[in-house]
């Protein structure tokens, strides 16, 4: 997808060109998914409600990107 092994998600959203608010919506989903997931804020715990749906969000997007190619 890209020869920059480097790049961090936010850039690699960037670069698949997404019109808006796609692509406002996969960074938000990223952050939240980040916030919650990732770099849960100490007290509360992140649910499997959460979680499922980043990950069946993330399996759409990806199913919508391997088709749009």
């Amino acid at each position: 997808m890209t020869n920059a092994p480097n790049q961090n998600l936010g850039q690699i959203i960037n670069s698949l060109a997404l019109t808006p608010p796609l692509g406002d919506a996969v960074h938000k989903l990223w952050g939240y998914a980040s916030q919650n997931g990732r770099h849960v804020q100490e007290g509360r715990d992140a649910t499997v409600a959460e979680a499922e749906l980043v990950v069946s969000v993330a399996c759409s997007l990806a199913v919508f990107l391997l088709r749009r190619t």
